[in-house]
């Protein structure tokens, strides 16, 4: 025969006698205090701990008090008023008094954290509102540890293995595994491997292997690129821009893959240098500027613009085009033949209307560094 209510509401205040809650834990008398899920430094409440009252409560009372309210008018004031509506389950959502009418708010509700083992469950105890740790229903998916299994499923509090990850791509050429450190599939065309390395060896769709030519390309335009099979691969050899001058350095335009020349800043000579360190000093004799002599000499001691004019000329060299005095300069010192100046050994009279137009003497012949500053400032650029 079912208990009064009474009697019922005695009972549960003397099991009430023995319980201190605070912060949504329970302290069961003369028990460890074992937390709730939303307090991780504390297990769930042992269910062994708490009370039974499954005998205690009457199975014919309805889950929802008769006084519930079911319309939408359950006028309040604070939110005792709506106590007389809650369900006996202690779990679900309760009645708040909000804007002065009873209403279930979901916040109330009792939500159990996942529980971080396998196969166990935290579940509310409905007649206590708190959650406890459970074993987890037959068939819930777990993860047994093992990347290379899949749809793990838990029987008996133990997470089983579904069965092994399906890694077959449906090719004969591949051999299909899965890789236990990633749980990733790997399908190793390995078989299809003819031992060069000069070709790209893969399975096609159809399951045949091929073979096909290595592309070496480091899409950088200043390398050579080809494949070495002595050398185990590609090789990416950069555009030889060398120059036998050491005054010439060779540069790749990565832009273009062409090579172009820079003059080193030590090898740069000014006419200016060569003036003073040469010209004056060996060319003067004959070709001082102010000299009145004519016929063929030449007066480019100090004279930038004679040395560097383009105007042709009956006494020009004629290897040389477009003409320029300073470079037929270069050919002439350069020359065997034809030295400059000439090493004579004694006074050289050229006459001009009876008088010597000029005097040469061996001693003016230039010196292994003298030649170096002319062929630098032609080759530089005349620089003025």
């Amino acid at each position: 025969m079912p208990i009064s209510r009474p009697k019922l509401t005695l009972v549960f205040l003397l099991v009430m006698g023995l319980v201190a809650c605070s912060d949504d834990s329970v302290i069961i008398s003369g028990q460890q205090d074992f937390g709730t899920p939303s307090d991780p430094g504390k297990p769930a409440v042992d269910p062994g701990t708490l009370p039974d009252l499954s005998n205690q409560v009457d199975p014919g009372l309805p889950d929802i008090p008769p006084s519930s309210c079911l319309s939408s008018s359950c006028p309040c004031s604070t939110d005792l008023d709506c106590v007389v509506y809650d369900s006996i389950d202690k779990c679900v959502a309760k009645h708040r008094c909000i804007t002065g009418q009873c209403t279930v708010d979901p916040q109330t509700a009792v939500v159990c954290d996942p529980h971080p083992i396998p196969c166990k469950a935290y579940v509310c105890r409905a007649d206590w509102g708190i959650c406890v740790e459970d074993v987890a229903p037959e068939g819930t998916a777990c993860e047994d540890g093992n990347l290379c299994t899949e749809n793990d499923f838990c029987v008996a509090s133990i997470c089983n293995a579904g069965g092994p990850k399906n890694c077959d791509d449906g090719k004969d050429c591949t051999s299909d595994y899965c890789d236990s450190n990633t749980g990733i599939c790997v399908n190793d065309a390995a078989i299809c491997n003819d031992g060069n390395p000069c070709t790209t060896d893969t399975c096609d769709d159809t399951g045949a292997c091929k073979n096909e030519t290595l592309i070496c390309d480091d899409s950088n335009l200043c390398t050579t690129d080809f494949c070495n099979a002595a050398q185990g691969g590609c090789v990416f050899q950069p555009i030889d821009c060398s120059n036998p001058d050491p005054c010439i350095t060779g540069v790749c335009d990565p832009a273009t893959g062409s090579c172009s020349e820079e003059t080193s800043p030590a090898c740069i000579v000014t006419f200016n240098e060569l003036n003073t360190q040469v010209l004056i000093n060996k060319c003067n004799p004959c070709h001082t500027p102010g000299q009145s002599a004519g016929g063929n000499v030449y007066k480019f001691v100090g004279n930038y613009e004679l040395l560097t004019n383009t105007s042709p000329s009956s006494n020009a060299c004629s290897s040389v085009s477009p003409w320029y005095l300073g470079a037929c300069l270069k050919e002439r010192v350069m020359s065997t033949s034809h030295p400059m100046p000439p090493p004579w050994s004694e006074l050289v009279y050229n006459w001009v209307g009876g008088l010597p137009e000029a005097v040469y003497y061996a001693s003016y012949t230039l010196t292994a560094q003298e030649l170096d500053l002319i062929v630098k400032w032609v080759d530089g650029g005349m620089l003025p």
